[in-house]
């Protein structure tokens, strides 16, 4: 049976070979956030839901495979202008740290009132900013932030 020697300077040699044959390509990292890469076409960030078109139809709540989405009551308000008969409607609100970003929600929609907007950003410190209502999703997370800022002050 044939033994093989093992000669510790020739791993330290194969890796610095590594490293020279990549020392000089350009870098494929970023400087984030001073840089920012471009989303893919197709990114699934944060859900957005459009208030004045969505149905109240529970499709979104019953397909999300983990229960992210629940369906909650509102009033009409200045914000809910709808053009529906009730006076309690029927909208989902996420709980954004449970979801998945698996996109059934969008795509089951018929009224195409719920969708993954380029929002990704979303770090919080407390549980309970993770549950957002219909009115929060209605809004863009540049909103939502200058809200909590100017609520903190």
């Amino acid at each position: 049976m044939m033994m093989r020697v093992h000669w510790p300077l020739l791993g330290v040699l194969r890796g610095m070979g590594v490293t020279l044959r990549n020392f000089f390509r350009r870098a494929v990292t970023v400087r984030y956030p001073e840089e920012r890469s471009a989303l893919p076409e197709r990114f699934r960030g944060r859900l957005w839901l459009n208030l004045k078109t969505c149905l109240g139809c529970t499709l979104c709540s019953q397909v999300c495979p983990n229960g992210a989405l629940q369906m909650v009551r509102r009033e009409k308000t200045e914000q809910i202008e709808t053009a529906q008969k009730r006076d309690h409607l029927l909208f989902p609100q996420v709980d954004i740290a449970m979801c998945t970003y698996c996109g059934w929600c969008s795509d089951i929609c018929p009224a195409g009132a719920i969708r993954h907007s380029p929002a990704f950003e979303l770090a919080r410190c407390d549980r309970e900013h993770f549950i957002y209502t219909p009115e929060m999703l209605a809004q863009s997370e540049e909103e939502l932030t200058a809200q909590a800022r100017g609520g903190e002050g």
